[in-house]
């Protein structure tokens, strides 16, 4: 079972072309981060996430007694952060490239910090609803030990993206990465501009329904 869920994870976050996938994509071809500063910074964003929900769902202090709605508010404000950060990451890329077309020597932004914030701050659905149903059936632990190999899979999800952007950038080599970056982060400014302000469109429509 626990197999299942870590494959489960995996699937959720290799798979889901959302908010941890594209901008992580984004960041290894946009500021070519080694091997060791991908590591640390996605692990580290990785446990932030679990901090996250941790604080929001364990049956301690100020959330113990909270209902689901308040959870979900919760939830809600977590996923907020994320999309701002995403929608900054992408104004970025977006203006990197067109500065391109005033200077050829236009300096690159570091997207780093809000691609952290983008990836510690998501709460997906999925596991939001894993934990819900756990403390609405006074299953606690169970729901904890669904948690670990769920979240393990999204660990190696975004470990394998990166790596998978690394070996793009092998295969079209230094040469072509450096004479390209710009049509990659246009491309790539645009494609997480467009997935937040597609999730703007439903928020707004969710609340005006």
């Amino acid at each position: 079972m626990y197999g299942k869920l870590l494959v489960a994870g995996f699937v959720l976050a290799f798979l889901h072309p959302g908010y941890s996938k594209i901008p992580l994509v984004a960041w290894m071809l946009h500021n070519q981060p080694s091997a060791r500063q991908f590591f640390d910074w996605i692990v580290r964003s990785w446990i932030l996430q679990g901090g996250f929900f941790v604080i929001v769902f364990w049956r301690i202090g100020f959330t113990q007694n909270l209902s689901h709605e308040v959870l979900l508010r919760f939830v809600a404000a977590f996923n907020y952060v994320c999309y701002f950060a995403t929608l900054v990451l992408g104004v970025l890329l977006v203006r990197d490239a067109l500065c391109w077309r005033k200077s050829a020597e236009g300096p690159r932004s570091n997207i780093r910090l809000p691609l952290i914030f983008a990836l510690s701050f998501y709460m997906p659905s999925q596991i939001v609803w894993l934990l819900l149903g756990a403390r609405e059936h006074d299953l606690i632990l169970t729901g904890w030990l669904l948690f670990v190999p769920t979240m393990i899979g999204v660990l190696l999800a975004r470990l394998a993206t990166g790596g998978i952007a690394c070996l793009l950038h092998q295969w079209l080599g230094e040469a072509r990465c450096q004479k390209g970056w710009r049509y990659f982060a246009l491309f790539n400014g645009m494609a997480v501009l467009a997935m937040v302000t597609n999730t703007f469109i439903r928020i707004l429509l969710s609340l005006l329904q």
